[in-house]
């Protein structure tokens, strides 16, 4: 077999990573997203090793706003339950309350997660960000998640932190933001 080092991006990698199923390789995740719609198929070993997590979240994560009428407002579908928010980080601040609920094992990991100089969880504010004066929220005590963050940043922050824990993106884990 031929090894070639191709240039990627730390985004892009994430992103692979986050998508690949559980016991596929980066090699066969990239093969699998080639492959036309008809053909794409997660392979079964993949698949039936996911863990499941939960089968629905707990309420105490989800004060929810009331949609706002003519707009659609942020919404959060976690296990097929539909929660509405005011704004991103409401929605940001409920998902990661639960995952953290979920599976406290993965917080290490969670923490582990780096983009650029930004984390997606920390001990700190300063852990966060390199700095303190940056907008950051204590989700539970000791630790903090970035608010500083526009839409794009929240949703690949969310959709790499279930690729940490074990849940699926588009299936367990559902955003709409508006």
């Amino acid at each position: 077999m031929n090894m070639v080092m191709v240039p990627v991006r730390e985004a892009t990698l994430l992103r692979l990573i986050a998508v690949k199923g559980v016991g596929e390789n980066l090699d066969e995740a990239i093969l699998r997203l080639l492959q036309t719609p008809d053909e794409r198929k997660v392979p079964d070993h993949c698949v039936e090793t996911r863990p499941k997590i939960a089968e629905s979240p707990t309420e105490k994560h989800f004060e929810q706003s009331p949609k706002p009428p003519n707009r659609g407002g942020q919404q959060l579908i976690l296990f097929g339950q539909t929660f509405h928010f005011r704004d991103k980080v409401d929605v940001w601040r409920a998902f990661m309350r639960e995952v953290i609920d979920l599976v406290p094992d993965k917080i290490d990991k969670l923490m582990a997660v780096r983009f650029y100089s930004r984390r997606i969880l920390a001990r700190s504010k300063t852990e966060l960000y390199g700095r303190a004066d940056l907008r950051a929220e204590e989700i539970a005590p000791g630790l903090w998640i970035p608010t500083n963050c526009g839409s794009k940043d929240f949703l690949r922050n969310i959709r790499v932190a279930c690729g940490v824990v074990g849940l699926e993106f588009g299936k367990d884990v559902e955003i709409t933001f508006v």
